[in-house]
């Protein structure tokens, strides 16, 4: 920033938060250089960019909103809007006199020695130079006839809907039959003091709570309008479970069943208060999670399903699509609840997959689920083998556990039969024994729950084959693969810090393929010998099973159907556990 020197204000994540806003009242005058710089995983960082110039010039301090209906021999509070630290304030009131202040000033009490219309200002003393507020006029009110109202001559300027009641000992109560801004003339000894009062409806302290709402399940209700005026000092909220600030309203719980009373309240700068009755009725029920039963291709396009099984009063679902940058989602439909699916006809399976999230809307338009977890349906691509037959690739299912992956293959789309299948941790099989002409792939996935595939299943429009599908491909589309070269076996974790204790103790193996461009960069683990001692999954984490010693050799094999594969002998102790690579390539 300024002086030469360069502070970081603020890290970003992953193409989000891309802007900064920063706070310029508390910058000294000058001019500060802003840049910014790209930073990768590693902690690396890119070449800053160009900076730009922004010049900031002191501005004097502003006062916070002064009370009304004062009077002389009262105590003034005083307060600056959003002080400073580094600097000191002092105050100038004309016919008062400061009694006590903050350490800088910032804040202040002051006694009123007369009425009338008085001046306030404020000074801040900054880098040997003094910025002065603008003055603002206080209307002080007599002291001694504010306690004998009888010489005092009330008139209303422009308004004809007020009444005054005199409550003795001086006070006097009025109150309006409409709204809105109103002035007050009041005259004494022949002076003519004025003050603006605000009137408000009970209406204006309302939340826009339904008549009936879910049990126990969030209300997002915005702020009345009201609650934004300067001279509302507090808002409490009473009657409910829960409440929840957020910036523009409140998310309030009510947790009984049956008729409930939620009460507002306001109170103002100059003590008086001001509530509102919202009625409701709460019900039994409860809003569920929202759950996606599955997504999956129908032609070619991707098919969202969800749960049916809601309480009435959830009338709607709202489904989000991944927009064009990670974790960000947009709503792009909302559909009955009961219609179970929804066919998205802007997507394409062939070109890419997406992903999708879905939300339950309840019938009175305030409440609503939490958004569900995101589904992400396969998309299959094809390669030509580098030896023979044709190698699929697919993306693992995400949104649930998958038991197992079928492999369909036939002459159309409409005719396709099981030929294999593999495991839930699989995303890729070499088809060697491909028919001559041309033939068509797709990927059935079987969810390890059978009730979500039921479901999903049963709100697919076309039945012909009751597989939750992928996309499909043909080996007219087929693509030359970028057959594997070699493979070099490594270990995450630092070798000499780890010992293996009855396998409580994990190594997590890695494959490094060459070229780098290889088309199917995934690898087939196993245990080549030594499986007595140690367990191999199929993500490549090694796992010790027994006390004893010995060699283990695992191997990663190419799924290109090159036959191309890496070793690594890993010696295993119960004292210590060493490890020796042998980077063979066969």
């Amino acid at each position: 920033m300024a002086y030469g020197r360069r502070r970081n204000l603020f890290n970003g994540n992953m193409g989000m938060a891309l802007s900064y806003m920063f706070d310029a009242e508390r910058l000294d005058a000058g001019k500060y250089y802003i840049s910014v710089q790209a930073i990768d995983a590693g902690g690396l960082g890119g070449v800053w960019s160009d900076e730009c110039v922004y010049e900031h010039k002191q501005t004097a301090p502003s006062i916070a909103q002064l009370p009304v209906n004062i009077t002389a021999a009262d105590t003034l509070q005083l307060r600056v809007n959003n002080p400073r630290s580094d600097t000191k304030y002092s105050w100038n009131v004309e016919n008062g006199t400061i009694i006590s202040q903050s350490n800088n000033g910032s804040t202040a009490q002051a006694i009123l020695h007369a009425a009338g219309n008085l001046k306030v200002s404020v000074a801040m003393e900054l880098g040997g130079q003094t910025y002065k507020s603008k003055e603002k006029t206080l209307s002080v009110l007599p002291f001694a006839e504010i306690f004998d109202s009888t010489d005092l001559d009330f008139r209303f300027q422009n308004v004809f809907d007020a009444t005054v009641n005199d409550k003795g000992n001086g006070k006097l109560s009025i109150s309006w039959s409409t709204s809105g801004e109103k002035t007050i003339d009041m005259i004494a000894d022949g002076c003519t003091f004025s003050t603006i009062v605000k009137v408000y409806t009970p209406e204006d302290f309302a939340l826009a709570i339904p008549s009936k709402v879910m049990n126990d399940t969030p209300i997002s209700v915005k702020r009345p309008k009201t609650m934004f005026d300067n001279d509302i000092s507090y808002f409490n909220v009473m009657g409910v479970t829960k409440s929840q600030t957020t910036n523009d309203g409140f998310i309030l719980t009510l947790g009984d069943a049956g008729y409930n009373e939620v009460v507002s309240s306001f109170g103002f700068n100059d003590g008086s208060e001001c509530t509102f009755v919202n009625k409701t009725t709460v019900t039994e029920e409860t809003m569920p999670d929202a759950i996606i039963t599955g997504v999956l291709a129908d032609g070619n396009h991707y098919r969202v399903n969800w749960n049916t099984s809601v309480p009435q009063m959830v009338d709607r679902v709202e489904i989000l699509r991944e927009t064009n940058r990670y974790n960000e989602f947009e709503v792009v439909a909302t559909m009955p609840v009961s219609q179970g699916s929804w066919l998205d006809t802007a997507s394409d399976n062939r070109i890419q997959t997406q992903r999708y999230r879905i939300r339950l809307l309840a019938n009175n338009n305030v409440q609503t689920s939490t958004i569900s977890e995101t589904h992400k349906p396969l998309h299959v691509t094809i390669y030509k083998s580098a030896t023979k037959g044709y190698s699929l690739v697919w993306n693992a299912y995400e949104g649930m556990d998958i038991e197992s992956y079928r492999i369909l293959r036939g002459t159309s789309t409409d005719n396709l039969t099981q030929i294999a299948e593999v495991a839930g941790s699989l995303q890729n099989y070499t088809d060697i024994s491909a028919p001559a002409g041309t033939c068509f792939y797709a990927i059935a996935y079987v969810p390890a729950s059978t009730q979500q595939f039921a479901e999903s299943c049963a709100m697919r429009i076309n039945t012909s084959n009751a597989y939750m599908l992928s996309n499909a491909v043909s080996t007219a589309e087929a693509i030359e693969a970028v057959a594997a070269t070699s493979i070099e076996i490594g270990i995450l974790e630092k070798y000499d810090s780890k010992t293996l204790y009855g396998g409580d103790c994990r190594f997590h193996l890695t494959a490094t393929m060459l070229p780098t461009n290889a088309s199917l960069s995934g690898v087939k683990w196993s245990i080549v010998s030594g499986d007595n001692i140690a367990h191999l999954s199929a993500d490549g984490v090694l796992t010790h099973k027994s006390l004893g010693d010995g060699d283990v050799v695992v191997r990663a094999e190419a799924t290109d159907g090159s036959g191309i594969y890496g070793e690594k002998t890993i010696s295993i102790s119960q004292i210590k556990a060493r490890r020796y690579l042998s980077s063979d390539k066969h």
